[in-house]
């Protein structure tokens, strides 16, 4: 191999290796008047995804807005929230959690904060209860800094 040629290769290489540090997009579309969806990723949890690989739901009432499941991370709520005034200007009142699943229900914590009431079942209380530090644990090295501020916090109604 000639001289550049070797050169362009190491560059070619070395630009292969990095990871990009891109971030979820958020985007509720509408489906219906007042109703909203985010379709997550297909994938398993990675970073990029921020562990995003669940739909949410969003219905706007004249009292507030509801958010179905809550995302993985404290900080993806955030986005979450963000991406939600982009459609409203309703306040997200209240987050229904549809099962004990992270993806579901990590991100209580960022609502809890804002004044939302966070409702689930009975049974998927028990599920984040009991799996909850074992999701936080297992997203850790996935997440890295993306689950930072995150916390179980969980439904009260």
């Amino acid at each position: 191999m000639t001289m550049p040629l070797r050169r362009f290769a190491a560059a070619l290489l070395s630009t292969a290796l990095i990871v990009p540090a891109w971030a979820v997009d958020i985007v509720f579309t509408p489906i219906a008047t007042n109703v909203y969806a985010y379709v997550g990723d297909t994938e398993g949890r990675t970073y990029g995804n921020e562990a995003l690989n669940a739909n949410l739901g969003l219905v706007v009432t004249s009292e507030g807005a509801v958010l179905i499941d809550a995302g993985a991370t404290f900080k993806t709520g955030a986005k979450i929230a963000e991406a939600a005034k982009k459609v409203t200007d309703q306040p997200i009142t209240w987050v229904i959690n549809t099962g004990g699943q992270d993806h579901r229900w990590l991100g209580n914590g960022y609502f809890k904060a804002q004044g939302a009431e966070i409702i689930a079942h009975v049974n998927a209380k028990t599920d984040m209860q009991a799996r909850g530090s074992e999701h936080l644990k297992t997203n850790a090295p996935v997440l890295k800094d993306k689950q930072d501020g995150t916390q179980a916090v969980y439904p009260t109604r």
